[in-house]
């Protein structure tokens, strides 16, 4: 079940992109539910990982596919069999890099209907780190690139 994609492009490169989204220390930067996030090993496929919420809550995840400098695919427990998966993905578009989060519900039907309800909480949420990302990248003097304008699309 598809919950939601956004996208945005940006000046900045793929890299820069890449090392805000494959480091965990970086995650509290751009996404602004998160307090911490530890990850147990490189980031690659099959590893795992700990997110500690600011509501107090936590979240494991484990990286299901893992494309340098293309691709991410994350996946969230949530129960009764229910996984939700966060897809990350890049593609030079002239001289920006166009960005994707996409967000998915995958397990059976009657159980995905139940938590279908936080369907429209995690849109705003993705929407808000899209947007705190952007802004970061368009911002950060830490950055090998200095990002000039851009553009956003809510898909």
């Amino acid at each position: 079940m598809h919950i939601c994609s956004f996208s945005a492009k940006t000046s900045a490169s793929a890299q820069t992109i890449w090392q805000l989204w494959i480091n965990p220390k970086h995650w509290p930067r751009w996404d602004s539910t998160v307090q911490s996030a530890e990850l147990s090993g490189p980031f690659r496929q099959g590893n795992s990982g700990t997110i500690n919420h600011k509501d107090g809550t936590t979240s494991r995840f484990t990286i299901l596919s893992c494309d340098m400098l293309q691709t991410i695919v994350l996946s969230f427990p949530l129960g009764m069999g229910v996984e939700l998966l966060v897809k990350r993905e890049w593609k030079q578009d002239g001289d920006q890099v166009m960005f994707r989060h996409e967000l998915s519900l995958m397990g059976p039907a009657l159980a995905k209907m139940v938590h279908a309800s936080r369907k429209e909480a995690l849109k705003k949420a993705t929407l808000e780190s899209m947007e705190q990302l952007l802004g970061l990248l368009e911002r950060d003097p830490g950055s090998q690139d200095q990002p000039s304008g851009s553009h956003r699309t809510a898909l």
